[in-house]
Parts: C-alpha cells; sequence; structure tokens
C-alpha cells in the first residue's frame, strides 16, 4: 500500500496504489482517516478493486469494501466507461478518480492511454 497526500487550497489530494495482493482493509481505513475531517478531497490512483458499474466480473470481497467506503464516505467516481489499464490481455479498470465535495470539470479517462501489467 502507498499513500501519498497533499494540501492545496482547500483541496485535499490523495494517490493511492493498493497491491492486488494485499488486504484492500488498510489501504480503505488510511483513506478514511485522510478524508474524515475534510469537506474537500480527491483520491486518484489504482486501488486493484472492482465497480460494478465497469465490470462484468464476479465481485469479491475487496470489491464489495470498495463500494462501501464509497458509499459511506459520499464519494463520487468520475471515471467514465473506458478502462483504465490492460491486465492479462483484458481491459479493465482499476484505476479511479474519487471526489468528496469537490467538482472536477472536463475529467476523462483518456482511451489511447493505458497502462500494462501481467499480474
Amino acid at each position: 500500500m502507498n499513500v501519498n497526500a497533499v494540501q492545496l487550497g482547500k483541496h485535499l489530494i490523495i494517490n493511492v496504489y493498493a497491491s492486488p495482493k494485499e488486504i484492500t482493509d488498510p489501504t480503505l481505513t488510511a483513506l478514511e482517516d485522510l478524508i474524515a475531517a475534510r469537506d474537500n478531497a480527491i483520491v486518484a490512483g489504482d486501488l486493484n478493486c472492482r465497480w460494478p458499474g465497469f465490470s462484468d466480473k464476479r465481485m469479491r470481497e475487496r470489491d464489495g469494501k470498495f463500494c462501501k467506503f464509497i458509499s459511506q464516505n459520499q464519494m463520487g467516481i468520475c471515471n467514465n466507461s473506458v478502462a483504465t489499464c490492460t491486465q492479462q490481455e483484458r481491459y479493465t479498470t482499476n484505476n479511479y478518480t474519487l471526489v468528496k465535495d469537490s467538482n472536477l470539470s472536463n475529467w476523462e479517462v483518456d482511451e489511447y492511454t493505458s497502462t500494462y501489467s501481467t499480474q
């Protein structure tokens, strides 16, 4: 797990990486601790979780915890339906931009930019 944060004006900007081999609880707890007392937060990074609207794959326990985290913290997902990476030769969305009481304008996933992972 890797979580970095910086305060820019009224916004807390958080970058996160959660390994697909790690339990998600410590990552989500760290994010929750960071955004709990903030009115404005933007979380961006590779959470290695599935969101039901972007995946037809079976939801795993870690995905349910991710969905619960978003709901409980009243966060919005800025992603569109464009996959954010290629993993095991298939397109998938593991990278997200989440907002809490922040408005991003003209934000999108560029379909021509992707990363490749063999994991």
